[in-house]
Order: structure tokens, then C-alpha cells, then sequence
């Protein structure tokens, strides 16, 4: 752990480990978004204003839904600190998605083609800001020891620092490297999906894929977790974590938006048909 990367000289003000990380992951997805600025549109100004309205309502929902799976009560100053742990991800997606969608449309953006270049970059810096979490001791994961308390994986790791926020059963037991496990999850998924995007049957299926397999990922990776403090839910007899169903909301988010924009290219299709049956005769 490495909370604090250091200290700046002469202020004293420290640098935390987890800011540096999430604001470089950040930079690093909207700077591969604004790399293809024009595939996207003429007036670069429409996708700036997008990219920050996208921004601030990630941040703004991933602290709230912080506040009420975490059951904290932060203070002004704490829930605008961005440097602190303290957020949850799926708070930020689906505010993310709520606003991106009218707002694309509202600016004239191509919705689906924005939605590909988007998914790459956010993977890309999910990838980057995981390490943060790992840094900070956030999102620890569940005990990774034998009987005789030996590590039960090579890269398990022990938070001894006195600022990691686990409980006082978990300090000095080895543990799994939860948020190692989503950069690693995160990053593979992107440079699948970068790989294949080319052959992709319809414009937004990276978009899709992207949100299906992330889901489908942090659904898996969740049994790893030990920060139980985040809740579980028990619905028809099954018991998962808050993470968990927000996942299959997700997964089934993206299936709908794939059968939906793949119906609008068949029907697309069908139309150009009668046309190029007259161009034909």
C-alpha cells in the first residue's frame, strides 16, 4: 500500500496514490475519445461539452451511490474530493449512461459511433484507476491464506497500513488483490475488444460487448471481494452483493441496447433493398 505517493515540497500537502490514478485514467480515456474527434464531428466544441457534461455526472453518481451503499455521511468537502476512495463505479456507468445518451443527442453527436470510441477509452482508464483503488487499500479482497497462514496465491498482498479501510479481522492475513484483479479484467476486455472492433456487425456492438463483458467480469471477480460492508441482497432465494445485481442490470441494459440497435441496422437494410432492386432492373 501507498496511500500517499509523497508530499509536496515546501506545502506539505500530500499526494494521494488513488487521486493521481483515477484523474490519469480519466485523462487517458477522454484523450483516446478526443483522438478521434473527426470520425465523430466537424465542431470539436460539441464534443468537448460532451465529455465534460459525461465527466461530472460520473463523478457526481459514483459519489452518490457511495453515500448510500457505504452509508456514509461525507461532508461537502469530502464528497467533492475526488482524491479519496469512497465512490462506487456502477453509480458513475449509470449516470454516465443517462446522461451521454440525450446529451450525444442533444449536441448532434453520432450516438453509436461515440458509444464504441467511449467504451475502448473508459476501459482503458478503468484499467488505469483500478490501481489506484489498490494502492489506497480500497476494495480489498477476502482472505487468500491456508491453515498454516501461508499465502494461498503467489500474488496475495497484506494491508498493513493504518489508513487501509478494512476491518481489524482482515489486517495482517494475506489477501486477494481484488482491484488488480479488475484493472487486469478491464484491460484484457479492452484490448479484446480493440482487436476485434473491426468485424464488428453493427455500429455500438463494441459498446455493447464492452458493458456485457465488464458485467459479466465484476460479477465473477465480486466472490474475490472481502468489503462485505457494501450489502448483500436476497431476491427469490438468491443472495448476491450490490455489485452483483448491479451487474446483471447492466448486462441486461446492454442486451437490450444490442437487440434495439441491431434491429434499426436489419430494418435499415430491408429498406435499401427496393432500391437497389429498381438500380438492379
Amino acid at each position: 500500500m501507498h496511500p500517499i505517493l509523497f508530499h509536496l515540497p515546501f506545502l506539505g500537502w500530500p499526494v494521494h496514490a488513488y487521486g493521481v490514478l483515477v484523474t490519469l485514467g480519466a485523462w487517458v480515456g477522454v484523450a483516446f475519445v478526443w483522438q478521434g474527434r473527426s470520425e465523430l464531428t466537424e465542431h470539436p466544441w460539441r464534443l468537448a461539452g460532451w465529455l465534460t457534461g459525461v465527466l461530472l455526472g460520473a463523478l457526481i453518481g459514483s459519489r452518490a451511490l457511495g453515500v448510500l451503499v457505504l452509508d456514509s455521511t461525507p461532508t461537502i468537502v469530502e464528497a467533492a474530493s475526488f482524491w479519496q476512495p469512497g465512490r462506487v463505479l456502477y453509480g458513475g456507468v449509470f449516470a454516465a449512461l443517462l446522461v451521454g445518451g440525450p446529451l450525444a443527442h442533444a449536441l448532434r453527436l453520432p450516438t453509436r459511433v461515440l458509444a464504441d470510441r467511449v467504451a475502448l477509452g473508459a476501459l482503458a482508464g478503468l484499467a488505469i484507476g483500478r490501481l489506484g483503488c489498490l494502492l489506497a487499500g480500497d476494495d480489498y479482497g477476502r482472505i487468500a491464506e491456508t491453515l498454516s497462514g501461508e499465502p494461498s496465491v503467489p500474488w496475495a498482498v497484506q494491508l498493513d497500513h493504518p489508513t487501509a479501510p478494512l476491518p481489524s479481522e482482515l489486517r495482517g492475513h494475506w489477501l486477494h488483490p481484488a482491484p488488480a484483479y479488475l484493472s487486469l479484467a478491464a484491460a484484457s476486455l479492452g484490448i479484446a475488444l480493440a482487436l476485434i472492433r473491426r468485424w464488428a456487425p453493427f455500429a455500438g456492438a463494441t459498446f455493447c460487448a464492452a458493458l456485457l463483458g465488464h458485467a459479466a467480469l465484476r460479477f465473477g471477480i465480486e466472490s474475490f471481494r472481502g468489503d462485505s460492508e457494501r450489502g448483500h441482497w436476497s431476491v427469490l432465494g438468491w443472495t448476491a452483493s450490490t455489485s452483483q445485481w448491479l451487474a446483471v442490470v447492466l448486462a441486461t441494459v446492454a442486451l437490450a441496447t444490442a437487440a434495439r440497435w441491431r434491429g434499426r441496422r436489419a430494418r435499415g437494410l430491408s429498406a435499401l433493398r427496393p432500391a437497389r432492386d429498381a438500380d438492379a432492373s
